[in-house]
């Protein structure tokens, strides 16, 4: 593999993993029968993140746990639309003694 090819492999499986990351921190988790509803905004989300140029500002976000989406993100509006689309999940109650 290509000197080249090599090193925008690993930038995109970077930027992958850091989308991935702000996804666990606002809590989304489309299921896969929402996935084609909200194709846009994933996609929309793929490709903001794959050209952002605030990575350490957001991994900085994600690490320090500041709530929401940061205002520099350009994926902010299609990650406020799939955190909407993202089932709220029941809280577990523990079991009275």
């Amino acid at each position: 593999m290509s000197g080249v090819f090599e090193s925008w492999l690993t930038r995109f499986h970077n930027r992958q993993r850091q989308r991935h990351a702000m996804f666990d921190h606002l809590g989304i988790d489309i299921p896969e029968e929402k996935a084609p509803a909200c194709f846009e905004e994933l996609r929309a989300a793929m490709l903001a993140c794959n050209r952002c140029r605030n990575l350490e500002p957001c991994a900085s976000w994600i690490a320090q746990r500041q709530p929401g989406t940061p205002h520099f993100c350009p994926a902010r509006s299609a990650l406020k639309v799939l955190k909407r689309a993202t089932p709220t999940r029941p809280q577990m109650h523990e079991a009275a003694e």
